[in-house]
Parts: structure tokens; C-alpha cells; sequence
């Protein structure tokens, strides 16, 4: 199952909108020769500790805030554990 959920993911379209307008921007930048053509993620592009700070703080951060990853997160160890036990 895992191997055809990987496979159909290599033919469905990309929808993230900073990802599609970043690829319009780089087509209008080379259609145009205008480089004043950027995305805000472009301009505004934050410091790699600032993005890696963001990136290890927030599963931490819904881990205490949303009730479906404690849910999920408990079941989960609760299997694990049981697993071990017997």
C-alpha cells in the first residue's frame, strides 16, 4: 500500500501556493529577463536558525496544544508499550 500511496504522489499536481507562485515568478523572470520579479518568501527569506528553531519547536509546541496529537500520541506508546510487555 505504502509503495502505490508513493507512486500516485509523483503524478498528482503541486498546490502549495508559495511553491506555485515561486515557479511563476521564475518563468516570468526568464520570459522577461526582469528580476524584479520575486515571491515574499524570496525577499523575506529567514536566517537557517530561525527557520531550523521553527521547525524543532512547533511538533513540540502542538504536541501540548492539539488534543488529536496527545490523543494519537498516547494511543500510540500505550500500543508500544503493550507490545513490549507481552
Amino acid at each position: 500500500m505504502l509503495g502505490v500511496s508513493f507512486a500516485l504522489t509523483l503524478f498528482i499536481p503541486e498546490t502549495l501556493a508559495p511553491v506555485l507562485l515561486r515557479k511563476k515568478a521564475e518563468k516570468l523572470r526568464k520570459e522577461t529577463g526582469d528580476e524584479t520579479y520575486r515571491t515574499v518568501e524570496e525577499l523575506e527569506r529567514l536566517p537557517f536558525a530561525e527557520t531550523l528553531k521553527i521547525a524543532l519547536f512547533r511538533p513540540i509546541l502542538m504536541l501540548f496544544q492539539e488534543p488529536i496529537v496527545i490523543v494519537m500520541t498516547c494511543c500510540a506508546s500505550l500500543r508500544s508499550f503493550s507490545d513490549t510487555v507481552n
